[in-house]
């Protein structure tokens, strides 16, 4: 049995942590006490908070952990790779967490060899910006360069949106900077890609479901996305390039991508699996279990790597409340209906006070669809949403 270390203790982590436990090892979560799912699951739980770097390392080396990982969040990434290098464990090094947790360091290692990004600048305050000789133009996205759950991005189509749009990139800043970037035109997908031992064994390619601006948030992820084989050539490229410069290894990696006219651009990069369903949408397109891969590239395990060659579509989709308040009911679709076709799990029961969806935070639960064709989940998605019912308590005086 070995014991392994999950930083986080969220929805995103409870798939991970059971996985831990399936495969007959020992679930080691690092989370602060709180509402968070991973705590009950959890064959031991550490109450602490996984930006506390060196603290959280002394416990690691304490418990003598064989293995240690996370998914789906980027804050815990400068300890993971904190623990990774102390203990000499399969895993990013802190010095690649910190590029892909970075905004500036990642974008100006993308910039330093010569991968297409979006240009862009740092700035401390607004008045910092105003004074600028760099001539942006508008659109443009302001960013907080350390956030995560896309908090603190806005894009801003004029000045009149400038100073709010700089206030909610300060506020969720922790090192109070603020990244400006041109906007890019053109249609947003992302990729998990798999490394091992400074090799890149795969680049699944995937389509994005994003909110409206101005503030765009990952909503829901499918396959197949369908693109021409040069373009898809391009993205592979793009990816192994951007792995090395940004020393990614032993890991599954997760890219945000922009395709402008044909070529892709780095968006942002993390050092760990996506989020939204991510892991479950491509083990189901590859007949794969992504979160046991994820483990056994952590142990240090040979990867025997085979995906499936015969391909399962499928979609995904939060569930988000358009309002916020105190839940007095939820209303489930009827899973017989579907045949398996689906599954769907809420965060949230009657009595539970949510917030209206604003970042992936904010989200009150999740559904996976799977089908012959994408249409076909399509259509299949739609049904189950409009079965899904959430009903608020009223005030009443």
């Amino acid at each position: 049995m070995k014991k392994i270390m999950v930083l986080g203790g969220g929805v995103y982590q409870v798939p991970l942590i059971e996985q831990i436990k399936d495969s007959g090892n020992f679930a080691i979560v690092v989370t602060p006490d709180g509402n968070y799912p991973g705590i009950d699951i959890a064959n031991l739980h550490i109450d602490m908070d996984t930006r506390d770097v060196e603290r959280v390392t002394d416990k690691a080396i304490e418990l003598n952990i064989d293995a240690i990982v996370t998914t789906g969040t980027d804050v815990a990434l400068p300890l993971l790779g904190k623990i990774s290098d102390t203990l000499n464990l399969p895993g990013p090094s802190y010095e690649s967490a910190k590029c892909c947790t970075d905004k500036v360091l990642m974008k100006s290692k993308l910039v330093e060899n010569r991968i297409l990004t979006a240009n862009f600048g740092v700035f401390d305050t607004l008045n910092d910006f105003l004074g600028n000789k760099k001539d942006f133009g508008y659109p443009i996205m302001v960013k907080a360069p350390d956030s995560s759950g896309s908090r603190g991005i806005t894009k801003v189509d004029s000045p009149d949106n400038l100073e709010s749009a700089f206030k909610d990139a300060l506020e969720a800043s922790a090192s109070k900077k603020v990244i400006v970037e041109e906007f890019l035109e053109g249609f947003e997908i992302g990729a998990q890609v798999v490394v091992v031992n400074g090799k890149v064994l795969d680049v699944i390619v995937h389509g994005d479901i994003v909110t409206q601006p101005p503030i765009c948030v990952p909503i829901g992820h499918f396959l197949p996305l369908e693109l021409e084989e040069e373009l898809h050539h391009k993205i592979t490229k793009l990816a192994e390039a951007t792995v090395v410069a940004l020393e990614i290894d032993n890991c599954i990696s997760n890219f945000d991508i922009m395709v402008v006219e044909d070529n892709p651009f780095i968006i942002e990069v993390g050092a760990r699996m996506g989020a939204t369903c991510l892991p479950e949408n491509v083990g189901i397109y590859n007949s794969m279990n992504y979160y046991q891969l994820l483990l056994d590239i952590s142990l240090g395990d040979e990867i025997n790597y085979k995906p499936s060659k015969k391909k399962q579509a499928n979609i995904s989709r939060l569930l988000m409340s358009p309002e916020s308040g105190k839940v007095a009911s939820v209303k489930f679709p009827n899973a017989e209906s579907f045949i398996d076709n689906f599954t769907i799990s809420m965060d949230i029961k009657p009595g539970d006070n949510v917030k209206k969806f604003v970042n992936g935070t904010d989200r009150i639960g999740q559904v996976i669809v799977h089908g012959d064709t994408l249409s076909e989940c399509e259509a299949l998605m739609e049904s189950i949403l409009k079965q899904i019912e959430v009903k608020f308590e009223t005030n009443r005086d």
